[in-house]
């Protein structure tokens, strides 16, 4: 099953498509559906600003956002502390649901 017309039809409604790029430490490749046309692929960064290690990244890789050590919510219940590509996404997302708003868009 493709993802092209999907995210394609998101974009072409004005919905932002953001995806990790993947936590396999490439530097050549990024992961799907990060490498699709018209998704903004995000790779993290830890609390000091430093690149995740583990990171996927190549010329695709368009954003960086917090992924290293991030609380969040555990599906056993309570909070545990993650890191990675998965972690940075949602910031991103996030961001930029609040410009959107901030610039009426």
């Amino acid at each position: 099953l493709s993802l092209v017309p999907f995210i394609n039809a998101a974009v072409a409604k004005g919905i932002n498509v953001v995806a990790s790029s993947g936590n396999g430490a490439s530097i050549t490749e990024i992961s799907s559906p990060a490498c699709i046309s018209n998704v903004t692929a995000v790779g993290a960064i830890n609390k000091d600003g430093s690149l995740y290690t583990n990171t996927d990244r190549n010329n695709l890789l368009e954003l960086l956002a917090p992924g290293g050590s991030i609380n969040s919510t555990s599906y056993n219940e309570g909070y545990e502390i993650r890191s990675g590509t998965s972690m940075a996404a949602p910031h991103l997302a996030g961001t930029i649901a609040l410009l959107k708003q901030y610039y009426n868009d």
